[in-house]
């Protein structure tokens, strides 16, 4: 019994710990998607809460009611004026993200390979992935924007944690 024990007590912190995996862990931190670098700490909270940082887009996000909001800027390396910016949007079903995802997708875009569905926007890239709709974006409209914001968006879905996307937080 002891011998068990032995073998079995050092592995309880691995199994017994839980998953603490946050959503919040697929942005990828400082310069691990370099050239861009994540500017502070990446924001989660409400719709609600996310609305002031939003500014007059919330009201195009808020009708769809998403539930949880996962905002971040990235800098580059080299430029940092330039920027991308990066936010999550959990809805309340994989249902209700689609829906989400079929309002916000521009009419004439191109398909872009994220997720279940994805495509490319003017300033970026835009993709459902179960419960979520990542919208990642340069400020203004350019290849250069689109094509960096896909390029972060592949590093993003690398990293998104197992499980997270049919149960976000």
């Amino acid at each position: 019994m002891i011998r068990w024990l032995i073998l079995i007590l050092p592995l309880c912190p691995l199994g017994c710990a839980g998953n603490h995996a946050n959503l919040a862990d697929a942005f990828p931190p400082g310069a691990s998607a370099s050239p861009w670098i994540l500017t502070g700490d990446v924001w989660t909270g409400t719709f609600e809460q996310a609305a002031p940082a939003l500014g007059d887009e919330a009201e195009t996000w808020r009708p769809l009611r998403p539930t949880t909001a996962w905002l971040a800027i990235y800098h580059h390396q080299q430029t940092p004026a330039r920027t991308l910016t990066a936010r999550c949007f959990a809805f309340p079903s994989t249902k209700a993200a689609r829906h989400a995802y079929d309002v916000l997708a521009p009419l004439d875009a191109k398909p872009f390979q994220a997720g279940n569905v994805g495509c490319w926007t003017e300033l970026g890239v835009l993709f459902q992935q179960d419960r979520l709709v990542f919208d990642i974006f340069g400020p203004n409209p350019s290849w250069s924007n689109e094509l960096q914001a896909a390029v972060l968006a592949a590093h993003i879905t690398k990293r998104i944690p197992a499980g997270l996307p049919q149960d976000p937080r």
